[in-house]
Formats: C-alpha cells, structure tokens, sequence
C-alpha cells in the first residue's frame, strides 16, 4: 500500500513539474511575441540586411538576416493560442504577424528603391518559385521549432530553425518585386512564404497538442471548444491554400519541362544542320507567356548559319512544343571541323 501511495505521490508531483515547465514556456513564447521595441528593431534590421544580401547575392548575408529575424515566435504564439483555446492572445498574434509582413514589405521595398532596374539573380529568382520540398521542410521546420522551445536540451535549435524556415527572404523578395513592379516575382515569393507559415503554424499546433499543451478539461470546457473549431479552421486553411500552390507548382514543372525539352530540340536541329556544328550555350526562360531562348553554337566556315536558319528553327521549336517560341541564336565560325567540347551550361533560369 505505501509503494502504491508513493507511486501515485510522485506521479501527481512529476504531473506537477511537467505543468510548471508548460506554463513557463508558455509565458517564453507570449513574451518573445509581445511587438516590443526590440521585435521591431531586429525586424526592422533584419529586413534591411536579407535585402541587401539579396541585391548582392551574398547568401552568408542572408543566413544572418535569418538568424536575427524574429517572425518564428508569433507564428508558435498563434499556435500555442489554437492548442490553448485563448482568445485575446490569439487576436494579438494575429495582428501582430500581419503587421510584421506588412512592415518588412516596407522596409525591403525602399531599401529596393536604389537598385530598380537591376537584374534579378540567382538569389532573388530561388525565392520567388516555392515547390513541393519547401512545404516538406517548412512542416519539418515547424515541429522542431515547436519541440525546441518545449524541450530545454534543444532550446539552441531555434537559430537553426530560423535559417530552415527561410521567413525573412522570402519576404525581401516581395518588397524587391514590388519596388520594381515586377508582381509575378512577388506572387512567387508570396506563396513561397504562405507555404512556409502554414506548414510551420500546421506542424507546430499538432507538436504542441501532442505534449500536452491543451485546456484543462474540467476547468476550460469553453477554451476546449474554442481550441477544437480553431485546430479545425487551421486544417481547413491549410487544405484551401494547397489549391493555389498545386496550381503554381503544376506550372513551374510544366514551364521547366518546356525548356528542358527545348534545349533537347535545339541540340538536335544543330546537329542536322551540319554534323560538326555543336550547341555551346543555353538558356531558356518563360517570358509573357512565350519561351525565350538565347543560344550559341559552333558551325563550320563552310556552312555558315544564316537567319533564315535561325527562323526555320523558331518555326520548328514552336511548332513541336505547341507553345510561342523567341530565338536569339549566335553562331561562332569554325576555322576547322574539329570541335573541342564544351560542356553545356545546364542552367535553367525560369521568370515567374
């Protein structure tokens, strides 16, 4: 009986001290999500700095305007109010990752203001086209987020977490298309973005119900509801925004396929042209809804390629992809029929 008493004693008391640890990371989270002055400073800064990075295409820049980007707390804020069935913090959270968007929208589209007209690179184009492994390392993201404020040993994890997430640059990207008025590359950097805070809030809400950051049942019968239409309203988000981002990832893979195909075309049109003739260059790129393709080859001195060449094979692209082709073509005179191989440049760059 008394192992029995002791057994049921140090259970109760082991109840108690998980209870305190849920409500001090409880208290953590609200307070690293309150929109102090030190949230919008590191905002602010951090904004300033991912665009930077971004313009410059230094992405050790950009992994540190990461780190100190705040965005990660409100998003477990709104979660922890979902699985506790609050109310007022709730809204709070609300408006405040709304703000924040908002502000560093802002911020990145006049620090842009200096660099209108520039073209984009390769840093500023990653952004602006999400596909399927960003949603998986979002949700990833957002469980060990979740797991590393509630569990004291990974708490370090968080920096980590941070970078993963990519919230910050996505964002930059927004405020880089609107400065410049380019808003499909906004749109793409707005649903990376969306892909990135709904997989994180999802994954977050069902680590944090899974640990037991619920309503006590017999004390919050009205928080318990609250939490339920909540976690249900969250999933029916999340199933209504994977509409949008099927469309757009169905077209980034259609829009790929196109160019890839085209380069195969394009290789085998310089070849029949002249069997010593070879493509040395390519780049593809959807533009206004046409497929432009810039290209150099090697041709022999003693079959030259005309422009009438360069139409016919317009004309031929078009016609096997079904889809507006623009060929700018550059041959390069060949003083012999011997070819040193040059490796194709595999790049793909596709303007959303």
């Amino acid at each position: 009986m008394l192992r029995l008493i002791r057994k049921i004693f140090y259970k109760v008391e082991d109840e108690l001290v998980k209870e305190r640890h849920r409500v001090s990371v409880i208290q953590m989270i609200k307070d690293s999500a309150t929109g102090d002055r030190a949230f919008w400073s590191l905002l602010i800064l951090s904004a300033i700095i991912a665009t930077l990075g971004l313009q410059a295409g230094n992405g050790a820049v950009i992994i540190g305007a990461m780190i100190i980007a705040p965005l990660i707390w409100p998003i477990l804020s709104v979660s922890m109010s979902v699985v506790k069935g609050e109310t007022k913090h709730f809204g709070h959270t609300i408006a405040l990752n709304f703000f924040s968007f908002a502000t560093a929208v802002t911020v990145s589209a006049i620090i842009t203001l200096p660099f209108i007209g520039q073209e984009f690179n390769a840093e500023i184009l990653l952004r602006s086209s999400p596909n399927i492994t960003d949603l998986f390392i979002a949700l990833f993201s957002g469980t060990v987020a979740a797991l590393s404020v509630s569990w004291p040993k990974i708490t370090s994890s968080i920096a980590g977490v941070a970078v993963a997430a990519s919230l910050m640059p996505p964002i930059s990207v927004i405020g880089i298309g609107v400065a410049n008025g380019n808003f499909e590359l906004a749109y793409g950097a707005l649903l990376l973005f969306l892909t990135n805070i709904v997989a994180i809030f999802m994954a977050s809400i069902f680590v944090f119900f899974i640990l037991g950051y619920r309503p006590h049942i017999f004390i919050k019968k009205d928080a318990i509801v609250r939490m339920e239409e909540r976690i249900i309203g969250a999933v029916i988000i999340f199933m209504l925004f994977l509409i949008p981002f099927s469309f757009f990832i169905t077209r980034v893979y259609q829009e790929n396929k196109l160019i890839s195909d085209s380069r195969t075309i394009i290789r085998s049109l310089v070849n029949k042209h002249d069997n010593s003739a070879s493509l040395k260059s390519y780049k593809g790129s959807i533009e206004s809804g046409s497929l432009h393709i810039i290209s150099e080859i090697f041709v022999p001195m003693s079959k030259p390629f005309a422009e009438t060449d360069r139409d016919a094979f317009a004309r031929k692209i078009a016609n096997s992809l079904n889809t507006p082709v623009i060929l700018d073509i550059f041959p390069i005179p060949m003083l012999s029929t011997v070819i040193v191989e040059e490796e194709v440049d595999d790049s793909m760059e596709t303007e959303l």
